[in-house]
């Protein structure tokens, strides 16, 4: 069940080919103690099924052409939450991570942020 007060953390993932390992990363994050989430997949005009495989786990998707710093600068000014996450497509998270982020990240106004 969501608080009312649970910020919004944007999980930014950048793509290219990724069908391989995208969907344990996507299961990763369906498997978050910490459910107000939103998953953006900044894709590198894939030629697998990657964008298919994200949009069935809910992500929205944006194609651009461009490296890595390319698609975390634009994931980033499409994320609407207070935090952002920036992991790869091979990742897979622990299931409490985001949890612990951002009760660390609201425990002290000095943390500007977190690497995990």
């Amino acid at each position: 069940m969501q608080l009312v007060d649970e910020p919004l953390v944007s999980i930014v993932i950048p793509t290219y080919n990724s069908e391989k390992t995208l969907p344990l990363c996507l299961e990763s994050i369906r498997k978050q103690t910490y459910r107000n989430i939103e998953v953006i997949v900044v894709d590198n005009f894939s030629m697998d099924r990657t964008v298919e495989i994200a949009r069935s786990y809910g992500a929205r998707v944006v194609q651009v052409r461009g490296e890595r710093a390319k698609a975390k600068n634009i994931g980033l000014r499409l994320a609407r939450g207070k935090y952002v996450l920036f992991i790869d497509s091979d990742m897979e998270l622990a299931p409490r991570v985001v949890e612990e982020c951002v009760r660390l990240a609201e425990s002290d106004p000095r943390i500007g942020g977190i690497v995990i």
